[in-house]
């Protein structure tokens, strides 16, 4: 009765990790959209600008950590892939950011967002991890 109760309260890490994400994914989509919004860019006050690149970062960095859960969370053949897949997301991304800096620089474009290049990033480790899956059949 005791192990049943003791089991009854641990709850299964799989069940917890999707909640983590949940929450996690939660609190970088309002914070995201706080940052967003107008009053954001017409902030003057130093203090306030302050809060709200704090609150930006408190909503984001807690992804990060969600993202190194799930890789320390699986073995190592899987840790390998993503390792790879990151290695290749990291080298093309400073490649792409490079050219993007020397095009703006030539004045072929305007200044990109920054946070672009997060989401580039992801979108090419997303593709370089479906590569490596496909190669490692």
């Amino acid at each position: 009765m005791a192990e049943l109760k003791q089991n009854a309260n641990r709850a299964n890490p799989n069940v917890r990790f999707l909640g983590q994400t949940a929450l996690t994914t939660l609190l970088w989509a309002s914070t995201l959209m706080a940052t967003r919004a107008d009053w954001f860019a017409r902030a003057t006050a130093l203090p306030a600008r302050i809060a709200l690149v704090a609150i930006g970062l408190g909503g984001f960095v807690p992804v990060v950590f969600l993202y190194a859960k799930a890789i320390r969370m699986q073995d190592e053949f899987n840790q390998r892939m993503h390792l790879i897949a990151l290695g290749v997301a990291f080298a093309l991304l400073g490649v792409t950011s490079y050219t993007v800096d020397l095009l703006h620089r030539a004045s072929f474009i305007p200044q990109p967002s920054s946070s672009g290049l997060w989401g580039l990033m992801i979108a090419i480790w997303m593709t370089a991890m479906l590569v490596m899956s496909r190669l490692s059949r």
